[in-house]
């Protein structure tokens, strides 16, 4: 008789970090701009994004503050 080996294959599906809504705006004169960020096409393991914000039509300093730094999903977190 042939012995048969079993072989599990997992496979690991970290998804991708986005934007929670397509479009986002605001007002000039807001202080504060909150993001809602949604992982994507799977939860496995930590995940980790790093952001800045860029210059466009608006300058810093005088029209907003430049930020940076990094957004880290833990494994089977979908939302932050």
């Amino acid at each position: 008789m042939k012995r048969q080996k079993l072989i599990n294959i997992f496979t690991i599906e970290p998804g991708q970090i986005g934007f929670a809504k397509r479009v986002n705006l605001v007002k000039e004169t807001s202080a504060t701009f909150p993001l809602e960020m949604i992982r994507t096409g799977g939860t496995d393991g930590e995940i980790e994004v790093k952001w800045r914000t860029i210059v466009g039509k608006i300058q810093p300093p005088d029209d907003f503050k430049s930020f940076g730094g990094s957004l880290k999903f833990s494994n089977g977190e979908v939302g932050v």
